[in-house]
């Protein structure tokens, strides 16, 4: 046996069978394309590339750009310094002239005060004193004024220097008469003078030497000199203002001792000008005093050039990096975003022809891509067993089994073979459910799968429709006998028990067969005509298999339209309840009304519930229905009135599987709440015959519903299944004989034996007693006789 053929167009699972894809698993939907995974790589790349570069960018302002610009400024003083130090080199120069003329007699000057020897005026000599040894005025001259730098004021107005007249001042440094030599700086009204003082070392005509020689040079001079026009630097002198060097903000800085010589500070700030720094020097007098400021604007050059290596570098970085994204996204297309659309492109082919069975992806990959094929075929594996196999029994469901037959029905109809359908259900299901659990009624469907399997031939298909129905397809069996023989078969299988997680249990099975083409061309009519022979075979006792005849049929038609316009009826409001009361024998007073349901037919008039109610116990309506009877009984009891009956305790009936997993407390609670009603005016009736005192969930549930304060009545008792000994387990308040020995007990002895023991039994459990059927007289006096108080029955009290 297997549960998939190959005929026709097939899909492939996980075991090895093939099955054709039902039109129905065959979609076409499109869905709406967004970014594509390229175009987000290529975004987020660049954004990260952006933080990137902002980042490096970032680090070079903050680490790199401050050492440039130190750089620039350590530049700038060091062109400074240059003019310093050749400053220097001329003082030294003065220096040596002054002391190889002091040397001579009257330092190599003769006759009256005049003009400068051509030669000192030649060196650059701009002043010249001699004073004798007394310290009076021996020989004096001067040159031209100033015509190096500039000589500006401080704020480059007119000069405007501190001091005298330069040779005035050249007097004063020679008349001193300490007899050391000096050198350095004096002011003068026209500007800064370099000078130098000697004492005389020779006196005129073999006299004793004394007095001294002090020549003085401009400042400007010297500093033009010192600074070549090609050098680039602009270079001014201006008077210090104050010891203070000049301030320079944040991007001062500070050189001393080897740059700017002879300790000269030297400080460099921003310039007039984006592009260019000032570096100043504080020249001091010969007596430590403040006395010019040496100022240079120096154009920057290593900044402009540390900004276009930046540049450089950053615009080269940019460039590498966006190659290497664009070779990385190059070979993530290649390797993976390319497989990626091919498997793409797969699917939706899939989707859209529905055919699970289309060549598997093969990628021959051992990576993350090849882990991606295996597992869409792992998943289409597993779709294709939960689109077409139960999940419980591994059995094909109703929707492949319905294709297999379609399919098996076409190969019949151009064959001219014939097809067997075989409907089968359990008898006797819900009771192990609910006595064993629903995970013994799991395991004891899945050991009678196995059971069938085992029993077909490899050409018929076995499936499950649903709940505890399974269906059997023979392939153009020999004849009306072989599948005669296979119902026979199954049902002796049927006659031992099956072995389920829980030990073993038995099982029965009304199967009910229809043959193509005698009793239908179509599956929808083969299928109806099985059902209604398996429904025959279940009324006729169950345990048997059945073909359906003309009469079984309509009949089968009939129970089946009676079904669904039962279903209907709940819906369409064709329901009522009726109330029979209950009555005290001594008094004569109702003690209670018992809420009995009737249907109200369109056609057929009212119907009684003995009629109809199998209808709804037999299959998923009873919890619809005893919501429906609590709710409606309720609603009478609040008014106090239903249906003509003056109502102050209600009784209703509810089906027993209302015990088990349906939460009938809170349905209680629910309508007794929802009018404010005591749950003592309502007793829940359940028959003797489905009460299974061994269910400790339905006993649960009972004690429950007496510790809320509601009546437990067990309808039928002497003829159910809830013996004598398991009254102790039921926590029932009212025990209500069964109709049938009431019925019997005018002639029958026992009957009136076993109702005596039953009221005297319930009266020792504090249990209150109705006799229920009381239609006659003669049954009237019975029950009185034996004891009983309350009795309900048409003679007493009609349903009203």
């Amino acid at each position: 046996m297997h549960t998939i053929h190959d005929v026709g167009p097939r899909h492939e699972h996980a075991d090895g069978a093939r099955l054709s894809a039902p039109p129905s698993m065959r979609v076409d939907g499109v869905t709406k394309r967004g970014v594509s995974v390229q175009i987000k790589a290529v975004l987020v790349s660049t954004v990260l590339l952006g933080v990137a570069l902002g980042i490096v960018t970032l680090v070079l302002l903050l680490g790199v750009a401050p050492q440039v610009a130190a750089l620039d400024r350590m530049r700038a003083a060091d062109r400074l310094h240059q003019v310093v130090a050749a400053l220097d080199r001329e003082m030294v120069a003065l220096d040596g002239l002054v002391a190889d003329r002091a040397a001579r007699p009257r330092g190599g000057v003769d006759g009256a005060p005049q003009g400068l020897p051509s030669s000192l005026v030649a060196a650059g000599i701009a002043a010249l004193a001699v004073a004798d040894a007394e310290g009076a005025r021996a020989w004096d001259g001067t040159g031209g004024p100033p015509v190096g730098v500039p000589i500006g004021g401080a704020a480059g107005d007119a000069p405007s220097w501190p001091g005298g007249d330069p040779l005035e001042a050249l007097r004063a440094l020679v008349a001193e008469g300490d007899g050391a030599a000096v050198r350095g700086l004096i002011g003068t009204a026209r500007g800064p003078m370099m000078v130098a003082r000697w004492p005389l070392t020779a006196g005129e005509a073999g006299a004793a030497s004394g007095g001294a020689l002090a020549m003085g040079r401009w400042l400007s001079d010297v500093v033009g000199a010192a600074t070549p026009a090609r050098s680039g630097l602009t270079v001014t002198l201006r008077p210090a203002v104050g010891t203070d060097p000049p301030a320079g903000g944040p991007a001062a800085s500070t050189a001393r001792d080897g740059h700017g010589g002879s300790g000269t500070d030297i400080t460099v700030v921003p310039g007039p000008t984006p592009d260019t720094l000032r570096a100043v020097a504080v020249l001091d007098d010969v007596s430590g005093a403040p006395l010019a400021l040496l100022r240079a604007e120096i154009p920057k050059q290593v900044t402009p050039i540390g900004w276009r290596a930046l540049g450089i570098g950053l615009a080269v970085m940019a460039g590498a990096s966006l190659l290497a994204i664009l070779a990385s996204l190059a070979v993530v297309r290649r390797m993976v975003l390319t497989p990626l659309v091919d498997l793409a492109t797969h699917i939706r082919a899939v989707t859209s022809t529905g055919d699970l069975t289309d060549s598997l992806i093969e990628t021959g990959r051992r990576d993350e891509l090849g882990d991606l094929a295996n597992a869409i075929n792992g998943m289409r594996h597993r779709v294709v067993r939960l689109a077409y196999f139960d999940t419980l029994t591994g059995l094909p469901n109703r929707r492949l089994l319905e294709d297999r037959a379609d399919q098996l029905l076409r190969i019949a109809h151009r064959s001219d073979q014939k097809v067997a359908l075989l409907f089968l259900d359990l008898d006797g299901f819900k009771a192990v459910n609910d006595a064993k659990g629903h995970g013994a009624g799991d395991s004891l469907l899945q050991a009678v799968a196995r059971g069938l399997k085992q029993m077909v031939r490899e050409s018929d298909t076995v499936g499950r429709l649903g709940g505890d129905e399974f269906v059997v397809v023979m392939h153009n069996p020999a004849g009306r006998a072989q599948v005669e023989d296979l119902a026979d078969r199954v049902l002796e299988r049927f006659r031992q028990p099956f072995q389920t997680s829980v030990g073993k249990v038995f099982v029965g099975v009304s199967i009910g067969i229809a043959l193509y083409p005698d009793d239908g061309t179509d599956l929808h009519g083969l299928l109806g005509k099985a059902d209604a022979a398996m429904y025959q075979a279940k009324t006729a006792g169950g345990g048997r298999s059945a073909f359906l005849n003309g009469d079984q049929h309509r009949q089968a038609a009939d129970s089946m339209d009676m079904t669904q316009a039962f279903r209907e009826a709940i819906f369409a409001d064709q329901l009522r309840l009726v109330y029979q009361p209950q009555v005290d024998l001594e008094s004569g007073s109702q003690v209670r009304h018992e809420a009995l349901i009737r249907w109200v037919h369109p056609q057929r008039g009212t119907i009684r519930a003995e009629e109809f109610i199998h209808l709804a116990d037999s299959g998923t309506l009873f919890a619809r229905l005893d919501a429906w009877v609590l709710r409606t009984a309720c609603e009478a009891l609040a008014r106090g009135r239903g249906d003509g009956a003056a109502l102050s305790v209600v009784a209703v009936n509810l089906s027993t599987r209302h015990l088990i997993g349906q939460d009938l407390v809170g349905l209680v609670r629910d309508a007794l709440g929802r009018h404010d009603l005591s749950p003592r005016g309502l007793v829940l009736e359940l028959s003797a015959n489905s009460v299974d005192p061994s269910q400790d969930e339905a006993m649960r549930t009972l004690t429950d519903l007496r510790a809320l304060g509601v009546g437990i009545a067990i309808d039928g008792f002497g003829a159910g299944r809830v013996a004598l000994g398991d009254l102790r387990r039921v926590p029932a308040t009212i025990l209500k004989i069964n109709r049938g020995l009431v019925r019997d007990a005018p002639r029958q002895d026992a009957s009136v034996a076993i109702i005596r023991a039953l009221v005297s039994l319930g009266h020792d459990l504090d249990m209150e007693v109705v006799a229920d059927g009381v239609e006659t007289e003669a049954q009237l006096a019975v029950v009185r006789a034996c004891g009983c108080r309350v009795a309900q029955g048409y003679l007493l009290g009609v349903a009203s």
